[in-house]
């Protein structure tokens, strides 16, 4: 089992990070841009975008929406922090 990591991160890097993971997965099954935008139903220029991080039109949620459809599972956990401090976001992967 690989052990996962947390890492803070804020929206850009966040966006970037689950991008990272759509492109191992695209590469892990071997899919070229089109047939991975057939796959969850985009246009291939789409796929390119992604691959090449201009991440400024997509959101975290349909980024994680197609990291889904490549067969990550998406577990997502909030919770009260302890202080009055603006809450914090981490990313785990693995």
């Amino acid at each position: 089992m690989k052990k996962s990591t947390g890492v803070q991160v804020g929206d850009h890097q966040l966006k970037g990070e689950i991008a990272a993971l759509i492109r191992k997965m695209i590469a892990a099954n071997g899919l070229s841009q089109t047939a991975a935008g057939k796959r969850i139903g985009v246009k291939q220029q789409e796929i390119s975008l992604i691959l090449r991080g201009q991440l400024d039109g997509f959101s975290v949620e349909r980024l994680l929406s197609y990291a889904r459809a490549f067969g990550a599972d998406v577990e997502i956990k909030l919770k009260p922090r302890r202080d009055s401090e603006a809450g914090q976001m981490t990313l785990r992967i693995g």
